[in-house]
């Protein structure tokens, strides 16, 4: 069993500019370091990776976030895949639909180490995109 100081958990986001989401985890991932917790957050970069750095939060840009196209839709799982593997994720925290399902794919891909997944989306085209996203995910 893990103790919390050795918990790593990767946050992945769209990218990193100064909305809600991007607030939402520079907080909760320097909120959870000061518990203990090991954060690495993941983004295609923005205005708010500075703060980002001045937290102490670790950051991985990854140029495959921000654009959702089939291209990134098929080289977005095959980094991260390697960013958890290399990183040794214990959970990983998708912030985004898109984020999710590369996430998602990315996870499965980490077989036979089984790394759980959570998600906590920010905005959309629908009220329920969460329970809709959850139950394709099955999460």
């Amino acid at each position: 069993m893990n103790s919390i100081k050795d918990i790593k958990i990767l946050f992945i986001t769209p990218v990193l500019e100064r909305g809600g989401t991007e607030k939402y985890i520079i907080a909760l991932a320097r909120y959870i370091k000061d518990y203990g917790f090991i954060p690495i957050a993941v983004s295609d970069g923005g205005r708010a990776e500075n703060e980002l750095a001045e937290s102490g939060v670790e950051y991985i840009k990854v140029n495959c976030l921000g654009r959702k196209n089939i291209f990134n839709f098929i080289r977005a799982p095959l980094i991260l895949t390697k960013i958890i593997k290399d990183c040794d994720i214990n959970l990983v925290h998708a912030s985004s639909v898109f984020t999710a399902i590369v996430s998602k794919i990315a996870c499965f891909l980490c077989y036979p180490k089984k790394i759980k997944l959570v998600m906590t989306l920010h905005g959309g085209p629908t009220r329920d995109i969460e329970k809709k996203a959850a139950k394709l995910l099955n999460i």
